[in-house]
């Protein structure tokens, strides 16, 4: 079982822990605004419009569409794997945002001087609830979807570094924080192979 589910997702995992590793050493050698400030002031205008658009595969119709596509053009089964993992992650980015890091400021109230900051014109920007990005979680949580999906599990890398893109557009747009970011992934990334362990556990072998 364990042995199935590591061949499944070996070339996602082993590639997400290099990265995260690297970003919990960024995250520990340099300040949340010195890193924002970093990431965000690196723009131009084609990148201006790459990530407008690229942030919207974190929104939540991205999924509901990908959904659509499983439940008849794929086998039910898989469809009803994808619900699950997108009520999960979800269910958990809400009671983060909402319940337990409601306080949790965006970089424009964070920072005294929004001017500091580069906002990409026609980008709505918020004030609150921060931790942890929900973009970065749906979009995690559609890659690994994606990846247990395919046949050719390589794919789960180009999976990896679109749903990479999406947590770099919410700093690049100035709607997060790194560690937003980072731990988003973290949370969609464990919620979203639980899901799949249950499903492969319970679900699977039975039908």
């Amino acid at each position: 079982m364990i042995q199935s589910f590591f061949k499944t997702f070996k070339y996602f995992t082993v590639t997400y822990i290099i990265i995260l590793c690297l970003s919990f050493i960024c995250l520990a050698t340099n300040s949340k605004e010195n890193i924002f400030l970093y990431i965000n002031s690196k723009h131009l205008s084609f990148f201006d419009t790459l990530f407008t658009y690229t942030t919207y595969l974190g929104d939540g119709w991205s999924f509901g569409i990908f959904l659509g596509l499983i439940f008849f053009f794929v086998k039910r089964k898989l469809f009803y794997l994808g619900v699950a993992i997108f009520a999960a992650t979800s269910l958990v980015s809400t009671i983060f945002k909402r319940l337990i890091f409601y306080e949790a400021l965006r970089p424009l109230s964070w920072f005294k001087n929004p001017k500091l900051i580069h906002f990409v014109d026609g980008v709505t920007i918020y004030n609150s609830n921060s931790f942890p990005s929900g973009h970065t979680i749906t979009a995690f949580a559609l890659a690994i979807y994606a990846t247990y999906l395919i046949k050719n599990k390589y794919y789960g890398l180009l999976f990896l570094a679109i749903a990479m893109m999406v947590g770099y557009s919410r700093i690049y747009l100035g709607q997060h924080f790194f560690a937003d970011v980072t731990f988003g992934s973290l949370i969609s990334v464990l919620t979203s192979f639980f899901c799949v362990f249950i499903y492969e556990r319970f679900y699977a072998l039975k039908y």
